[in-house]
């Protein structure tokens, strides 16, 4: 936190002068011009409010001002529940000035003549209140986001029957149960969930009728019908909101409450609702922004004209909406690895509740909620485990359930929650921003997702929403909230996007979505958001950057060459667009530590998604949303696995699981790139393990495969394939098979199994394929009728596109088919295709030792890829080797003075605390230092150069399960990290 924010919030929450009780009083403003009887906006709260359920405020106690010479005046008022608030208003007689000012006060809070609190506080007199500027931007937004009107608009027609329906039953709407039934007398939980939700997307549509209806709504000439619309969202949300359990005493469960704490009757209905409902408590508050907000201001209206239906709705909503803060019991628990937020109680490794991207999700009713309240100083929640001390006397004193936050006014409280935008990962199995540039928010089986579109885009992007919502108020956001999206977009989604799209790979559950305009339509518009929001004050270190980006997009002149490992999502791209090169390399795989795109569909698809994924992209729509539906989801390109025709497991979304292997490695110098990857899925479904590596060099990508086994528990019998690309067939297909050549026309529909005795070469477009088969191999291709279109559901009677694969057998045998090695070329033509295998056949030497290392040597680049499977030697043909003492990928590059070396552990192991290289070259003794790649590139340790007659040995210092404290506790996340270092030469 900054110094200015840290200079506003000292602003906000002086210190108490007396201990016995804590006032909430941060902020107060009225308007100019205001007669007496006028209420200020904001009252004083006493913190001990929250206690109400148990622990009784004094009826003695009263609020009285200090030395007044003042326009305003304070009395004391209880509300049904017995909390305590101090009220001003302008004082008989008095007015508000004309022009904005501050008025001084001091308040003090007495039991008789005994003070128990005191506090100074300003009142500000402005020409419009901080509430009514939260109004003005918020109320738009509510009839916009379609969730905050239940996602259902509805003709006048419809609206008169159900306005019928609630003027004849109380508020109740006739279709639903929820007011009467116990929740344990529904069938399920869904059914309980279904009614819940049911009632709120209705009266949604009411608050949605209430702006728009020409005839209802807010802005209609016919004052009788608006009036009655009001009269229903009033009976209607009253009624609703009523019948929920919140307390714990309002459900009685074999005669017994479920619980004593605000909050316990929602968060501990159990099997009765649904564990997303309960977790997901934006499914019951979301919907009834668009009414409520919508008749709030008549609300507050007829609450000071004494109507007792809209005070009894203002009580309702306060203690509604206290579910939204409540928590399921076991998440509770401070000290849990296993739960959603893992040790709480270890603020190192852990930032606290609510740390996952659905704070973009809670966002929406958050920002709702200060409207409701009307009243800047109640916090929040009275849900009592959220307070700085609800652990006190206990192993987790001085501790907060939220990283540094306890509830003291709702506009502070919701402005706190923003800076939960832009929360750092510690651990792969933990949602957050990753240092590589990437992010996580579903960490299903203890690793992490990539979620570069739905969830992580939203997240990252929320924080365009909090600087409009803040924009005029008191608690702006501050430089470093800008900074931290605009790094984001600059960084990470400057690499990904490709003409225009961004890949279906990293974009989590939204991997089936329409990603083709992703660049014009999120990210310039989410740049478009961000600069409009600027203060004059506001700095951006790389704002220049952002623009020209944003500049690019709109003119549709976007471009980027550059190599990038995103380490932490076992994802690397290889791109160049200058000249007439354009193209974009991508390599997904997974490990342990992560896992592919989640899968919510009925017809599951992306099960192989993570599985060594390699794509090719040159003209951009290559694998775009049309291609995708014409899929053959069990062939990805890349993947290596049996060519199976059955559906795909259903289940939860993340059922594919991540991988069983710990060697995964991504590595990258900006120029070329290098991953390995042991393909060792765990789910039941798959039936393949494998070593895969991939050289990105140049237009060429060289997939390399070995040691192609069957699992042992695999019992399905499908031929093992290894696909080396699918996508739509929008050109002939032209392929040499054993020096004849041949073609497959457009559109169509064949099923080639061609023999392959000597490397051969297959077109498409703009696109090559270079295979060197092993004994025995066939080149497989599939197009039109022949495909097996996993998406059924949408009817495609013919695919359009075509797949190339290589063909292992069914139970692949060493020396015989059990691996592969094949090129995808980028912007090349048919009639060059001859000339580009010899030309590659000369140039790259490829080595590979089976369970030990597979290896390109490139001499006319003067350049060495290596991925050590295990500790081993690679010798080349130039006489030169290289060695390790540990699993590594290794690239090294011999420049005009030094020597590039560029390594990774592929391993991510913190028990690891060096890698030793030793090269046949001789190199400059010395100690040499690197940076470490990301975001924000960092110091890392130090590599130290020795030499041993004719070789040299080098020694590099990883990151290591000691040095928490050097990497920001963040160690786990970089310990997988790119590490170039360039060494002199001697």
């Amino acid at each position: 936190m900054n110094k200015i924010l840290i200079i506003v919030f000292a602003v906000f929450f002086n210190n108490q002068c007396f201990s016995q009780e804590v006032l909430f009083a941060n902020y107060f403003d009225i308007e100019t011009n205001q007669k007496e009887g006028s209420e200020v906006f904001g009252k004083v709260n006493l913190k001990r409010n929250k206690d109400f359920l148990d622990n009784t405020i004094p009826k003695s106690y009263r609020f009285s001002l200090e030395n007044n010479a003042s326009v305003f005046e304070i009395s004391t008022v209880f509300d049904s529940e017995g909390r305590i608030f101090g009220v001003l208003k302008v004082a008989p007689g008095k007015k508000t000035g004309k022009s904005p000012e501050e008025v001084s006060l001091k308040v003090v809070l007495k039991e008789g003549n005994s003070i128990v609190a005191s506090k100074a506080i300003v009142v500000h007199v402005v020409e419009k209140t901080m509430w009514q500027e939260l109004v003005d931007v918020y109320s738009p937004v509510t009839t916009t986001v379609s969730r905050l009107y239940g996602r259902k608009k509805i003709s006048d027609k419809e609206l008169e029957g159900l306005l019928n329906d609630i003027e004849s039953s109380h508020g109740k709407f006739s279709f639903s149960s929820i007011y009467t039934k116990h929740p344990s007398d529904y069938k399920n939980a869904k059914a309980y969930d279904k009614d819940l939700e049911k009632v709120t997307n209705t009266i949604g549509s009411l608050g949605f009728a209430y702006s728009k209806s020409k005839k209802y709504g807010i802005n209609s000439d016919d004052s009788k019908s608006r009036e009655r619309l009001k009269k229903a969202i009033y009976a209607a949300s009253l009624a609703f909101m009523n019948s929920i359990p919140i307390y714990g005493k309002d459900l009685v469960v074999d005669g017994t409450p479920v619980g004593t704490e605000v909050g316990d009757g929602f968060s501990k209905l159990g099997n009765y609702a649904s564990h997303g409902l309960l977790t997901h408590q934006w499914r019951a508050t979301d919907a009834l922004a668009a009414p409520l907000v919508h008749v709030w201001p008549e609300v507050l209206e007829d609450i000071a004209t004494g109507n007792a239906q809209a005070q009894q709705l203002y009580d309702a909503v306060i203690r509604y909406y206290q579910l939204f803060f409540s928590v399921v019991p076991e998440r509770r628990r401070m000290d849990d690895e296993s739960q959603r937020w893992q040790n709480i109680s270890d603020t190192n490794y852990s930032e606290g509740a609510w740390a996952d991207a659905n704070i973009g999700h809670r966002m929406r009713t958050l920002m709702v909620m200060p409207i409701l309240w009307a009243d800047y100083n109640r916090p929040i929640t009275y849900v009592p485990y959220w307070y700085d001390d609800y652990y006190n006397g206990t192993e987790f004193e001085g501790l907060t359930f939220a990283d540094d936050w306890t509830p003291n006014g709702v506009v502070a409280d919701v402005r706190s929650w923003c800076d939960k935008l832009s929360l750092p990962s510690h651990r792969f199995n933990q949602s957050g921003f990753h240092p590589d540039g990437t992010v996580t928010h579903h960490r299903g089986h203890n690793a992490s997702d990539v979620a570069m579109v739905a969830y992580g885009f939203e997240w990252l992007t929320t924080v365009n929403s909090a600087i409009n919502y803040f924009k005029n108020t008191a608690l702006p956001i501050e430089n470093e909230n800008y900074q931290f999206i605009t790094d984001r977009l600059n960084y990470t989604y400057r690499r990904m996007l490709y003409k225009n799209a961004i890949d279906y790979v990293v974009a989590g559950r939204s991997f089936f979505s329409d990603l083709s305009d992703f660049g014009t339509n999120h990210v310039n518009k989410s740049i478009e958001n961000l600069l409009e929001g600027k203060s004059p004050t506001t700095f951006i270190e790389n704002e220049e950057q952002l623009k020209e980006l944003k500049k690019d997009l709109e003119q549709g002149r976007f471009t980027h060459t550059e190599t990038t490992a995103f380490w932490n999502a076992d994802y690397l791209m290889h791109r160049r667009e200058d000249g007439d090169q354009h193209y974009y390399f991508s390599v997904k795989q997974k490990s342990l530590r992560t896992s592919g795109a989640e899968d919510f569909s009925n017809i599951r698809k992306s099960w192989h998604a993570g599985s060594g994924v390699f794509q090719l992209r040159v003209n951009g729509d290559e694998y775009n949303q049309n291609v995708l539906a014409n899929y053959d989801w069990h062939t990805l390109p890349g993947v290596t696995e049996a060519w199976r025709t059955d559906a795909m497991p259903t289940g939860p979304a993340s059922a594919s699981l991540p991988g069983g292997n710990d060697f995964s490695g991504i590595l990258a110098d900006g120029l070329y790139g290098l991953t390995g990857y042991h393909h060792k899925p765990i789910d039941t479904y798959t039936a393949v393990e494998a070593l895969k590596s991939y050289h990105l060099i140049g237009r060429f990508g060289t997939a390399i495969g070995s040691g192609i086994q069957r699992k042992k528990a695999s019992t399905n019998l499908d031929e093992i394939v290894t696909t080396i690309d699918q996508s739509a067939q929008t050109h002939v297909i032209t392929y040499s098979a054993n020096s004849t050549t041949k073609r497959i026309e457009l559109g169509e529909s064949v099923d080639v199994k061609e023999a392959l005795l000597k490397p051969t070469w297959v077109h498409h477009n703009n696109k090559g394929y270079l295979i060197f088969p092993k004994k025995n191999q066939n080149l497989l291709i599939k197009t039109g009728e022949k495909i097996n279109i996993t998406a059924t559901d949408l009817n495609i009677e013919k695919s359009s596109n075509y797949i190339l694969a290589l063909d292992h057998g069914i139970h692949p045998t060493q020396g015989d088919k059990e691996g592969y090695h094949y090129v995808l070329v980028a912007n090349v033509s048919a009639k060059e295709m001859p000339k580009v295998l010899e030309d590659y056949e000369k140039q790259n030497q490829i080595i590979t030792k089976e369970e030990s290392y597979h290896a390109l040597f490139n001499p006319e680049q003067k350049l060495k890829q290596v991925v050590f499977y295990k500790a081993s030697r690679v010798d080349f043909s130039d006489k030169s080797w290289v060695q390790t003492n540990l699993p590594a990928l290794v690239m090294m590059e011999h420049l005009k003075r030094t020597v590039r070396l560029t390594l990774v552990d592929p391993l991510h192991s913190l028990e690891t605390k060096s890698l030793t290289v030793q090269v046949s070259e001789i190199l400059k003794e010395g100690e040499y230092t690197y940076t470490l790649p990301g975001i924000k590139p960092r110091e890392g340790e130090k590599a130290v150069v020795t030499n041993n007659g004719n070789y040299s040995t080098i020694t590099i210092m990883l990151p290591d399960n000691e040095d928490g404290a050097f990497y920001d506790y963040r160690e786990q996340m970089y310990a997988g990290a790119p590490i170039v270092l360039d060494i002199d030469k001697k």
